[in-house]
């Protein structure tokens, strides 16, 4: 979702827009990606070191900070550093159209645009997970914020008019996620 900005009031958000998702969840030892430095030199040198390291990252870090802690409602994670989500809308058919009002030319036109998102959880929340035989599902929750970068904000020909302020979205977000596998 984005915010068009103008100085006659309040922003106008941007329609339902298709975009190419990426997910990165890297778990780290002390700080996010220490890991991705420390394999080319430490499989090497010393694999057992590497080895205890990337153990002890899967289990919260040197710190343990980021450790999964189960209860009985479920397992709840701090995910901050651990993943992060990056969608790109407008780059894989084109810039995204809508109309936004220019007030210079007192005129509706259309403008075209490609944006970034970073999604960034802070909190993990799996309140069950069920297995069977030949089918499984969990429920997953994440708070976490985003940001929405514009890029290449135009105009679209043949209309005339200034291309407007794209601000940056800031968003508090809540994933839910629902999966079901069935085995054959």
């Amino acid at each position: 979702m984005l915010v068009l900005a103008d100085d006659d009031g309040p922003g106008r958000l941007a329609p339902a827009r298709q975009g190419v998702t990426a997910r990165l969840r890297l778990p780290f030892w002390l700080i996010p990606g220490d890991l991705v430095v420390a394999v080319p030199i430490l499989a090497f040198t010393s694999p057992a070191t590497l080895k205890k390291m990337a153990i002890q990252a899967a289990d919260g870090g040197a710190l343990g900070i980021e450790r999964g802690f189960h209860t009985p409602i479920g397992r709840f994670q701090l995910m901050i550093g651990r993943e992060l989500g990056v969608t790109f809308y407008g780059y894989l058919n084109g810039k995204d159209i809508l109309l936004n009002y220019d007030a210079a030319t007192n005129k509706v036109v259309p403008i075209a645009f490609k944006s970034i998102d970073y999604d960034v959880p802070l909190l993990e929340y799996r309140p069950f997970r069920d297995f069977a035989t030949r089918q499984a599902s969990s429920l997953l929750f994440q708070i976490g914020f985003g940001i929405e970068i514009p890029k290449d904000v135009e105009v679209v020909p043949p209309a005339v008019g200034t291309a407007p302020h794209l601000e940056n979205l800031y968003s508090a977000r809540v994933k839910v996620l629902f999966d079901w596998r069935r085995y054959f």
